[in-house]
């Protein structure tokens, strides 16, 4: 009770105590009014103070915490319990005497007793008490929220003469207890901090580390869960590799994709790219838009007729002619990241794993991050650079920052995609990767597009795109959804004849997907979002790091990539 305002503290005080008195008095008076029939008034009055003073004495310790004093306190309401009993004793007294005298009614007692001590009560408080609740004090600590001298007595310019003892007080109680407990860690400072471990963090942390004539500024990456995770969408062994698309500047940046990972294989001595070659087949009319895009960029390409395609790659199935282009394939994921990582760490950056972000928080150009371990420690960061490469939980740590900055993410929709891996006797080679626009329409209404490639010593992966159930990141599906497998099945035993149906392994990913299929790669005020990218992100994790990089540091981001204004 002693972190209780002091007036309210006293109100409840005397609003207790009077009501246990209105509602008991006419009751407990009846042993009292008949002792005075032996002793007189004053018996009477005697018997119900005594006990009446025991139980205000219980009453005010409790009420104040056991502070010393209870005895004195509460002789003053006791007092005015032991005069109602007299007064009530000498009426029923006279009653006997005289059958017609007045006497006050049970109410009226009541009321009486009940008000007197009520404001007995309050009396007590305004008399006694210099703090009307000071808490007990624990040893060694000083009760910073209950100060314990006050002064009555104003000086002529109406102030307390007390006033300035009491903040000087107040100021060394503070400082002693700053002394007694232990200091907390000064926050710690770096030119940029990067949240999330997946590829795009692990890159944009390389780039920001390595940027500049050798490097030289401070980067902390930080991932809520281990190294090399399955929590997000950069897991697994293997993510297609194509330069199929329609727009121009797209297909330009698988060709920067392409430098930015040979650049990294080289650094580290890693194969990471696989070029298998990637084909298109289904839809004529979207065939002819990826090959006049690619006509454009300079992509060496082929098309081919189905029976051309079929005694080339006798594990898929073709109706329509192919689209092939041989700068394509498969990304080494699980290689990819660590690779990135190892590299980011080379050159100074400081990696952190099971780390979350517990809460992040814009002072002025500062950025201030408060982390938690899996240990349960806690610790601050600040930078005026943070970057939150933090795909499907974007909304949850961005969606506030960007929304008071006056600007605004995409409809992000997060789903749980389930591909599954086929068994195969087929050689490697004989496995591009590929993408299927179905032209049948009963397909198409149960799917857009679907892909597939090799993942070599697991088997053929084959995925429906953009399909997977709705969930919360943090709370992943635990079982393959039976409609998904259902149509996958099918879909391999019609289209996938190299492969072996019944033995469908199923795996799964997040995707992070916006209305346009394009992510988020923007910066407002010093914190810098990386979101949507839409299953198809992976293949430029090299390249989005730089760009990343760059946006964080002032270039500004290409405009299919920027946050919504307003």
């Amino acid at each position: 009770m002693g972190s209780t305002k002091p007036v309210a503290m006293a109100a409840v005080h005397a609003l207790v105590v009077g009501a246990a008195v209105a509602v008991a008095t006419p009751w407990a008076l009846v042993v009292p009014v008949l002792v005075s029939l032996l002793t007189g008034p004053l018996g009477g009055a005697a018997v119900a103070g005594v006990p009446a003073f025991g139980i205000l004495w219980l009453l005010d310790a409790a009420f104040r915490n056991g502070l010393p004093g209870s005895g004195l306190r509460a002789a003053l309401p006791a007092g005015v319990l032991a005069f109602s009993a007299f007064v009530v004793c000498s009426a029923q007294l006279q009653l006997f005497r005289d059958p017609e005298a007045a006497v006050p009614s049970d109410l009226s007692v009541a009321l009486w007793t009940g008000g007197l001590s009520a404001a007995a009560v309050i009396v007590t408080h305004v008399l006694f008490d210099r703090d009307p609740v000071a808490a007990r004090a624990e040893p060694g600590i000083v009760d910073l929220a209950h100060p314990t001298t006050r002064s009555p007595v104003t000086t002529t310019d109406g102030t307390e003469p007390a006033a300035a003892a009491s903040e000087a007080d107040s100021a060394e109680h503070a400082e002693a207890a700053r002394l007694a407990e232990p200091a907390a860690p000064a926050p710690e400072r770096f030119d940029h901090v990067v949240v999330g471990g997946g590829v795009m963090g692990a890159a944009t942390a390389r780039a920001l580390a390595r940027a500049g004539d050798g490097g030289g500024a401070s980067v902390l990456l930080v991932e809520q869960f281990g190294r090399g995770h399955d929590h997000g969408s950069s897991h697994g062994a293997s993510r297609i590799f194509r330069r199929g698309y329609t727009a121009d500047d797209w297909v330009a940046l698988t060709g920067d994709a392409i430098t930015a990972w040979q650049a990294l294989e080289a650094e580290t001595g890693r194969t990471l790219l696989d070029f298998t070659g990637a084909l298109d087949h289904g839809d004529p009319v979207a065939l002819d838009e990826i090959q006049a895009a690619l006509e454009r960029g300079g992509v060496v390409h082929e098309r081919l007729t189905p029976d051309e395609a079929g005694a080339r790659w006798p594990g898929l199935r073709f109706d329509t002619s192919v689209l092939f282009h041989p700068q394509a394939g498969r990304v080494r994921s699980a290689d990819a990241v660590e690779a990135l990582l190892d590299s980011a760490s080379a050159a100074g950056a400081e990696l952190r794993f099971d780390t979350a972000v517990a809460a992040i928080e814009t002072m002025g150009d500062d950025v201030v991050l408060r982390l938690e371990g899996a240990g349960g420690a806690s610790s601050t960061v600040v930078s005026t650079s943070v970057v939150l490469a933090v795909g499907s939980w974007a909304r949850y740590l961005a969606g506030d920052l960007v929304r008071r900055a006056g600007a605004s993410l995409p409809e992000v929709r997060v789903t749980q995609e389930e591909p599954a891996h086929f068994a195969t006797e087929l050689p490697d080679d004989a496995w591009p990767s590929f993408v299927h626009h179905p032209t049948d329409p009963a397909l198409r209404a149960r799917v857009s597009t679907i892909y597939g490639l090799l993942t070599p010593g697991e088997g053929v992966k084959v995925g429906t795109h953009g399909t997977g159930r709705e969930v919360h990141p943090d709370a992943r599906l635990t079982s393959p959804g039976a409609e998904g497998q259902a149509v996958l099945r099918d879909y391999v035993a019609a289209w996938v004849p190299g492969v072996d149906v019944d033995t469908l392994a199923p795996i799964s990913c997040l995707y992070d997907t916006t209305p346009t299929e394009d992510p988020v790669l923007d910066r407002i005020g010093s914190v810098t979002v990386a979101t949507g990218f839409s299953g198809h992100g992976f293949k430029f994790g090299a390249v989005f790091g730089e760009l990343l990089a760059g946006v964080a540091t002032g270039t500004p981001a290409p405009e299919r990539f920027r946050l919504r204004q307003g």
